[in-house]
Parts: C-alpha cells; sequence; structure tokens
C-alpha cells in the first residue's frame, strides 16, 4: 500500500543528476514546504525527493529557489545521525513534477521551454483545469 503525497514548495538546492548502477536516470531535489505554527509563524519541513527517467533532466534544468509542485510516493525513514540521534528523513519517489514559479535569474537558457500552463500562472493561485473532474 503507497502512502501518496502532494508537496508545494521551493527548491534549496540546485537539483543533482545521476545515474544508477543499472543506467537509470535519477534527480535529487530537496524541498522545503511551509506549514502555519501558530500566531503568524511558520516553520519549514524538508522533504527529499527523487525524480526518475525522463523526468529527472526536467528536474535538472531547474534552480535553487523555484517553486514546485510533486506528487509521490511518501516514505519517512528512520536513521542514526552522526551524533547518535535518531533521526527522520521525509522520502518521496516523485511521480510528477511541475513547475510552478520560477526564481528570476540573470540565465533564461534554464527556463522550462514547454511549461505554458504553469508560465501564465500567477504565484498566488494553482491551476484548476475543470476538465480534470470526474463530474459535471
Amino acid at each position: 500500500m503507497l502512502s501518496v503525497i502532494n508537496v508545494i514548495g521551493r527548491l534549496g538546492a540546485t537539483p543533482r543528476a545521476d545515474v544508477t548502477q543499472n543506467g537509470k536516470d535519477y534527480a535529487s531535489l530537496n524541498v522545503a514546504a511551509s506549514y502555519p505554527k501558530g500566531d503568524g509563524e511558520y516553520g519549514t519541513i524538508w522533504y527529499n525527493c527523487t525524480v526518475w527517467g525522463k523526468q529527472s533532466e526536467y528536474a535538472a534544468k531547474l534552480g535553487k529557489g523555484d517553486m514546485i509542485c510533486v506528487i509521490g510516493d511518501f516514505r519517512p525513514r528512520s536513521y542514526e545521525a552522526k551524533d547518535g540521534t535518531t533521526r527522520t528523513s521525509l522520502d518521496v519517489s516523485v511521480s510528477t513534477l511541475r513547475t510552478l514559479q520560477r526564481k528570476d535569474r540573470d540565465d533564461e537558457q534554464a527556463a522550462p521551454k514547454s511549461n505554458k500552463r504553469s508560465a501564465a500562472l500567477p504565484a498566488e493561485e494553482p491551476y484548476v483545469d475543470e476538465n480534470d473532474f470526474p463530474f459535471g
């Protein structure tokens, strides 16, 4: 059974693209998402995301600060840190990756070439396609 998660946040660093020993392309992303703590204050949750296949090529063109949406299989994982404490990593194996907002950069070649739907969005409003609903 899978736990599917939808995360909207900003990239904390430029994605790292690589290839597995079996020849599968992937990219690693660190996504920061905010949550309300109360009294107008916000906290940050970090997600370690892995994008596979063709989407990893697209992910490698993104940069630090870009706002993205990832949907994928969520797997919290406990590990022992170097200081001996037990920590939890929030891992997401990404099935869908969308760019919501690009951070302004001098290098415009990094911009996606065919993401017209996302490029036209104001930052505050998510895209909703009424044709995606199963009811009328």
